[in-house]
């Protein structure tokens, strides 16, 4: 499974914590190369994903800010993925990790910032197609998927 699922296992070593008996996340090593595979394989279809999204939405400012704020888990697992590989320090903060992935990656933080403080205090986030923090969201989900597209180890 550490092939498949490279990316939950590294997660799973840096936020987990052996109450008692035998670590089970020790006998799974990280493996880099399938971690930045299987960020790239997802981040793209998440981003196909989100661009169909934003078309079937158009006209729908509620639709439009629900996917930017359901889709975000994902994007923030593959900008700690990328933070990863770049042998960066992963914050704890989803807000840091926001701030840390993008200017990795060279996005801007602030519609995933939004869509992150829209998702905490379980607001709507109404948005229109045409506003600038629908096009910062999918350029920084752009970004993201270039740049691990482009990571040589």
């Amino acid at each position: 499974a550490a092939d498949v699922f490279a990316i939950e296992i590294a997660d799973m070593h840096e936020a987990h914590e052996v109450l008692a008996g035998e670590d089970p996340v020790a006998q799974h090593a990280i493996d880099r190369h399938a971690m930045r595979i299987q960020a790239e394989h997802e981040v793209r279809g998440k981003l196909m994903q989100l661009r169909s999204g934003l078309v079937a939405a158009a006209g729908e400012p509620d639709l439009i800010g629900g996917l930017l704020m359901a889709t975000l888990p994902s994007l923030t697992t593959y900008l700690r993925a990328a933070l990863r590989l770049a042998g960066e320090a992963v914050p704890g903060r989803t807000e840091d990790l926001i701030d840390a992935g993008t200017r990795l990656v060279g996005a801007q933080p602030n519609a995933l910032l939004a869509a992150h403080r829209a998702r905490v205090d379980r607001s709507a986030l109404r948005l229109r197609l045409t506003e600038e923090l629908v096009e910062s969201y999918h350029h920084a989900a752009e970004r993201t998927a270039a740049y691990l597209d482009a990571f040589k180890e």
